[in-house]
């Protein structure tokens, strides 16, 4: 049997403040991520998704459990996982160049220039290096986080509503570009969504977690064959597969 790159066991999160009470937010959640696989996270809102993706990233702690990455706990160890959050947080008065070597930068290591001229091409960026932030597009910007979160090599990729913001048809041609990007670089991936039509038609599985405090009530195998084409959307079974997702979401 396959190993998990990623391994979060019975995670539990509680936020305390003294001007107010304990706020439960994670309540026992368990989920792995093996390698090259795209695994989605959908639920309610305000059910602690991103906080769970910041648990991994060790930007908070948890109050009970583990989170192992290949046998290594990294709780509390920020730097193990590469993390894209909801917001693109692209410097703006850096080019794309500059934002994107970031990782490189911020840890004082030489830049392989070769490399990220290459992976530019590949994300089709390589004709907007010396473009800042304010002269792209929203589906710019996205991509050039989504390098940005790549080049720091890490096995694995957390993805927070990576495409929420982006208008219908921009997410449309974006899906697309993902998966292809997928493909040829095999990724393993975390990706956090409140889009069950993103979730279907990017992930292998999908864990489907519960209203706060935020459990995980399902885990739904994704089998639709890859490459995904378009086509697969209109199948019985793709609306059969959508339809049982949201009726667990609803509770």
């Amino acid at each position: 049997m396959t190993e998990a790159v990623l391994k979060v066991q019975s995670v539990t999160k509680i936020f305390t403040n003294s001007d107010k009470p304990r706020l439960k937010v994670l309540d026992g959640v368990s989920l792995d991520l093996m390698r090259n696989e795209i695994v989605g996270v959908i639920g309610p809102s305000a059910c602690g998704k991103s906080t769970l993706l910041d648990c991994i990233a060790g930007l908070t702690g948890i109050d009970q459990g583990l989170i192992k990455l290949e046998s290594d706990s990294i709780v509390d160890v920020t730097g193990k996982v590469s993390y894209m959050m909801q917001d693109d947080v692209m410097l703006p008065w850096r080019n794309l160049r500059q934002n994107i070597i970031l990782p490189y930068t911020v840890n004082d290591l030489p830049v392989p220039a070769e490399k990220i001229t290459a992976l530019a091409k590949l994300f089709g960026l390589n004709k907007f290096m010396e473009y800042f932030p304010a002269e792209m597009s929203g589906g710019m910007r996205q991509r050039a986080s989504l390098l940005r979160a790549y080049v720091s090599g890490k096995d694995v990729l957390l993805l927070d509503e990576p495409f929420g913001k982006l208008d219908a048809i921009t997410r449309y041609e974006i899906l697309h570009w993902f998966l292809d990007i997928w493909q040829k670089k095999k990724l393993s991936i975390l990706l956090v969504t409140h889009d069950i039509d993103e979730a279907l038609y990017l992930s292998d599985r999908i864990y489907v977690m519960s209203a706060g405090p935020g459990k995980i009530i399902s885990e739904i195998k994704v089998s639709f064959k890859r490459p995904r084409t378009d086509k697969f959307i209109a199948t019985s079974e793709y609306a059969s597969l959508k339809l049982k997702l949201l009726k667990l979401i609803a509770g």
